[in-house]
């Protein structure tokens, strides 16, 4: 059909301009639905972690068995939270950073562990943070890497516990080492900062840190760890980060019925409801 016998075909019947109406209908709803359904496949396959806390004070090795064999968990680690204070130069700042499985470090964010200098990998916000606080009253900090003396809580427990031969050692262990903190791509928004734990303070945690291979599988794991007495701080925020989910796909189900409901509409109508052109 050419375009001026369209127009004019248009001009004399208006079951003709109710099927335009459907068709820009239907791309409107054909947009949106790209848009959601692209948004809902990126949320579903992010891979999420967070943070498991047991009610057991020791884990035994059967329940971190079972842990992992939940559908959905891709990684574990026990989990020991460490307050560390950290010095350079004549400024001072305190952070909590998590202890994990060297591992789960390499696996989950790719770092290999050099050396036997203790190192803190912190996330981009995380490091920002440090550097504002320990460059105080000198110049601003530039580098991805500082090397620091610092105190941990977690060390100073396992020296307090351990008998020392002599005074210069009490003294030793009660003192302030040298670490590294580094800067890695680990994602998020959230300060995040974490090292790899001495395996004997790890085994003796009662939490864990997981990783789920979907986000839309963090209700359905967090369910199944709270029946091995595993609870999370922020289950709220999951709970409420999966309705959220599940309102997305219901808008996607919804704009796909509507756009298909136009089609059927809009090709039934020029099927039945078009006269042929008058002359």
């Amino acid at each position: 059909m050419k375009i001026r016998e369209f127009l004019r075909l248009r001009r004399q019947q208006d079951a003709v301009k109710i099927i335009i109406l459907y068709v820009i209908a239907i791309g409107v709803c054909c947009g949106f639905l790209i848009r959601d359904g692209l948004r809902y496949a990126q949320i579903t396959r992010t891979k999420e972690e967070f943070k498991l806390i047991g009610n057991d004070q020791v884990l035994t090795d059967s329940k971190v068995q079972r842990v992992r064999e939940i559908e959905g968990v891709t990684d574990v680690s026990y989990d020991v939270s460490d307050s560390v204070t950290v010095s350079y130069q004549a400024n001072t700042t305190s952070f909590e950073a998590e202890l994990l499985s060297e591992a789960y470090i390499q696996e989950v964010y790719g770092i290999t562990q050099e050396g036997s200098t203790t190192t803190y990998y912190a996330n981009t916000a995380a490091y920002k943070q440090i550097c504002q606080s320990l460059s105080q009253d000198i110049a601003p900090i530039q580098t991805e890497e500082l090397t620091v003396t610092y105190t941990s809580s977690t060390e100073q427990s396992q020296n307090t516990n351990q008998p020392t031969d002599s005074g210069n050692d009490a003294s030793q262990a009660g003192g302030s080492r040298t670490a590294r903190i580094v800067q890695v791509d680990i994602g998020g928004n959230t300060p995040f900062i974490c090292a790899v734990g001495d395996p004997v303070t790890l085994k003796a945690s009662g939490n864990l840190r997981i990783r789920i291979a979907r986000q839309d599988q963090s209700q359905k794991v967090l369910t199944l760890a709270g029946n091995l007495s595993f609870s999370n701080d922020n289950a709220l925020e999951i709970y409420q980060t999966q309705a959220k989910l599940d309102q997305l796909f219901i808008r996607v189900k919804f704009e796909l019925l509507l756009m298909l409901a136009c089609l059927v509409a809009a090709v039934t109508m020029s099927k039945y409801a078009v006269r042929p052109l008058e002359k």
